[in-house]
């Protein structure tokens, strides 16, 4: 409930304080008393844009100030926690806006800086504003078709079709989106499992290119190393000039000197020794000149090797960790693209699914505006004719229209003004007044149903006097019952 009002410096206002209380409040003057003024500052603090004229000429900053018992703002809790706003138990919302004439604006919602957006949020729940332009809304057949689900009770199973027909959207979204990239999909699929059994063919082992690197090396200097080998061993052994000939005579002299001197028994010893050495390396270079096998084939084969080896790397690589890796992210892709099929046809089944449910959703939320429309066909004919249009008949005509996300119904309001006569659009039958009329039948009808505390009607009573005057304002205390007006 708005418990107070507090405006400074704003147009017309040098300084203003209203309190209000619960129920039916009323706000009347000539014109030029400054009633606008006071609308001007109630859209301010429900987030209106600021303008600098409505600063009071000759001073720099102008202030609307207003309080609201927190009693009935639980839903409010939510939305002020998440944007770091202090709500202390018991305490009043204070809301406040300042406008300054340099053209500055700033809001506060309990003395903490807030941005407007959020004012705009927090004041559609707080503040309903029936204004002289509020009349206009009743030209719209989108308009029509809100108060019609709010009346109806149909709102949460509008948003109920709305989550249906989005993922009906989404998934046919998937599944275009899949058929239109068949082509791309199987050309992956191609290009993939030709570049695995790529990697396949080859297999290349760990460790696998030093050892062929080494072989191939060995295999190309074949000739070299068998040629000299070869020498080194005619050297060491194969003829009566060969070191170890020459050291065999060496240790007999020194063998028959050892029996005239005892002393070089170790020189002997250690010539004998060396001697073995030298025959060992040369019996061994000639078993290893045995095993040299000069073969320009196998150099072929593994020079091939290497090249295909490093093919794969220059490809995929560029180590050969690198390949392995690409071959078992590819071999994933792979499986994933080529399962592709079966996930097109669980979101096709899924879609006709969703399909079904959104359909039904939709004629059970076409059901309920019937139903519905009925009743307020009844019960804004009773409202109209209690605001002294005697012989009116409210219509309301439901027809299919394209689907969209507020389901498929067209709602137009219809008004007959007399008993018989032909049923039109209130936009083509409705004068200024019975228009403040029909939109004040409507809020009378809403008012069980509309959640926000406070309604504040702006001259409701626009073309209107004498004794439908009288049932206006006793209809705005009826709506005073369940809300502050």
């Amino acid at each position: 409930m708005l418990k107070q009002l507090i405006v400074k410096n704003l147009i017309l206002i040098d300084s203003l304080k209203i309190s209000f209380q619960e129920g039916f409040n009323v706000i009347t003057g000539e014109t030029g008393a400054g009633k606008s003024a006071v609308m001007s500052a109630l859209r301010l603090i429900t987030g209106a844009r600021a303008d600098i004229k409505m600063v009071r000429k000759g001073t720099e900053k102008a202030t609307v100030e207003v309080m609201f018992d927190p009693e009935k703002l639980l839903a409010l809790q939510p939305i002020l926690e998440e944007a770091g706003i202090d709500m202390p138990e018991g305490e009043d919302l204070i809301i406040k806006r300042e406008l300054y004439s340099s053209g500055k604006s700033r809001a506060f919602i309990n003395h903490q800086m807030a941005h407007v957006s959020l004012l705009k949020q927090i004041g559609a729940q707080l503040v309903e504003i029936v204004g002289q332009h509020a009349n206009q809304r009743l030209y719209s057949e989108e308009e029509h078709r809100n108060i019609l689900d709010l009346y109806g009770d149909c709102v949460k199973h509008r948003k109920a079709f709305s989550k249906s027909l989005n993922k009906v959207h989404e998934l046919q979204k998937q599944v275009n989106e899949h058929h239109q990239n068949e082509a791309f999909r199987l050309r992956e699929i191609e290009r993939l499992r030709a570049e695995n059994d790529e990697i396949t063919l080859v297999n290349p082992l760990e460790d696998e290119e030093e050892d062929l690197f080494s072989e191939y090396s060995f295999l190309t200097h074949a000739e070299e190393i068998f040629s000299s080998s070869r020498v080194v061993q005619a050297h060491l052994h194969g003829n009566d000039q060969s070191l170890v000939a020459q050291l065999t005579k060496n240790v007999a002299v020194l063998e028959s000197m050892r029996s005239l001197d005892p002393s070089l028994k170790d020189l002997h010893q250690s010539l004998h020794d060396a001697t073995c050495e030298v025959e060992e390396v040369a019996h061994s270079l000639r078993n290893y000149l045995g095993s040299i096998n000069n073969d320009p084939h196998r150099a072929e084969v593994i020079n091939d090797r290497l090249t295909s080896i490093d093919k794969l790397k220059r490809k995929f690589g560029p180590t050969l960790p690198d390949v392995y890796l690409y071959k078992e992210n590819a071999e994933k892709e792979l499986e994933r693209l080529e399962s592709t099929d079966i996930e097109i046809e669980n979101l096709e089944k899924q879609l006709e699914t969703h399909k079904v449910e959104c359909n039904t959703l939709a004629e059970k939320l076409t059901g309920q505006r019937i139903k519905a429309s009925k009743k307020m066909e009844r019960q804004m004919t009773t409202e109209l004719r209690e605001l002294n249009m005697p012989k009116v008949e409210f219509k309301i005509d439901i027809t299919k229209q394209s689907r969209s996300s507020y389901g498929d119904d067209r709602v137009a309001f219809l008004m007959a003004p007399n008993v018989g006569e032909r049923v039109i659009s209130i936009k083509e039958c409705a004068s200024g007044g019975e228009i403040s009329r029909l939109l004040l039948a409507i809020e009378k009808l809403l008012s069980s149903k509309n959640a926000t505390t406070t309604i504040v009607f702006d001259e409701i009573d626009a073309n209107i006097g004498g004794e439908t005057a009288v049932v206006v304002g006793k209809k705005l205390e009826e709506i005073g019952q369940a809300h502050q007006v």
